[in-house]
């Protein structure tokens, strides 16, 4: 969707992806999470790297060369953990949804020529949150990751992930600034770290502003997505250098789940960690896949002062949720 808002960084590999722009849906009834899971309901393979090491190590060199020359000053590079599935999607998801307890988790399934495809994020960042009756518009841009077992000092006083943050934080403002009453739009809280149950320590921030009256949430959308945290800055010029850096559509992951009520109040999340799982329809199961592939992609900012390994490790460690609440692993080597 970020290629249809924002042509200039239409992506070369939008026209061979068959993932739909958007998906639109009614709510309908939930599904309980506290229900057994039968580990034969769902069977996942070895994930494997888009990427690898060497590959992803490259791309981030790769993007340092453009901070150096003055294109960007940061962009987020990601790489695809892919495994072959079998079973059932919405019983893999209740296994990770009750692990990670996220604060913005979701789940959905459609089909799409003649394929179904379930989504399932377990993300720990809001995107968007509006209050209609006060106007409030908020986003909490998320930079910074270490395993939860890491010192949270550490984190708290690197310069790098300060820096990352900062200039993410510095362009959701720019962004909500678009929709929001003029001088109404302010940071109020430039950094806070959170452990997460998905097994990392994160640092965010707060900015919010009052809508504009008469902004509809398709402009809403138009001027903010997609999020700044799992692009960079300059936006644009940092979702160019992801296309070709990433050589493949990012899909679902790091595009947003949205509810909206029948007010206009909108919750919206950055879908990361989060999960595709799309395949044959199984004829003796109603919400089933066979022959299907499980996709789950993870990513880092990357900033001057990168260094790619720590980058690499990074990304695994966002992975970490995965061996914790499936129990796959990472292809080795990596």
């Amino acid at each position: 969707l970020g290629g249809a808002i924002e042509p200039a960084a239409r992506s070369d590999h939008a026209s061979s992806s068959d993932f739909p722009l958007a998906v639109v849906m009614k709510l309908g009834d939930p599904i309980r999470i506290d229900e057994p899971t039968a580990p034969a309901d769902f069977e996942i393979g070895t994930l494997r790297s888009s990427m690898g090491a060497d590959g992803y190590m490259k791309s981030v060199d790769r993007v340092r060369e453009y901070i150096a020359a003055g294109d960007i000053y940061q962009a987020n590079i990601a790489h695809h953990l892919t495994a072959p599935f079998e079973g059932s999607p919405i019983v893999c998801a209740r296994a990770l949804s009750r692990y990670a307890k996220p604060l913005y988790g979701a789940t959905i399934c459609f089909e799409h020529h003649g394929e179904r495809h379930a989504v399932s994020s377990v993300s720990p960042e809001l995107f968007l949150r509006l209050t209609r009756n006060d106007g409030a518009l908020q986003t909490e841009p998320m930079k910074g990751t270490r395993p939860i077992d890491a010192d949270e000092g550490e984190l708290r006083a690197s310069p790098k992930d300060r820096a990352e943050l900062n200039m993410i934080t510095d362009l959701m403002r720019n962004d909500l600034g678009r929709v929001c009453r003029l001088g109404t739009v302010r940071v109020i809280e430039p950094r806070k770290i959170e452990p997460h149950q998905s097994g990392v320590l994160q640092a965010s921030s707060v900015v919010e502003g009052q809508i504009r009256d008469g902004v509809g949430i398709a402009e809403l959308i138009a001027a903010t997505f997609p999020p700044g945290s799992v692009t960079g800055a300059p936006k644009v010029r940092a979702m160019q250098i992801i296309d070709e850096l990433e050589q493949r559509p990012r899909g679902a992951y790091c595009g947003s789940l949205m509810h909206i009520d029948a007010e206009g109040n909108l919750t919206a999340s950055v879908s990361i960690r989060t999960t595709h799982i799309r395949g044959e329809i199984d004829p003796h199961h109603p919400d089933g896949v066979l022959n299907g592939t499980f996709s789950y992609a993870v990513g880092a900012g990357i900033v001057a002062d990168s260094d790619p390994a720590e980058e690499w490790a990074e990304t695994l460690t966002k992975a970490g949720v995965l061996r914790a609440a499936l129990g796959i692993l990472v292809e080795k080597p990596v």
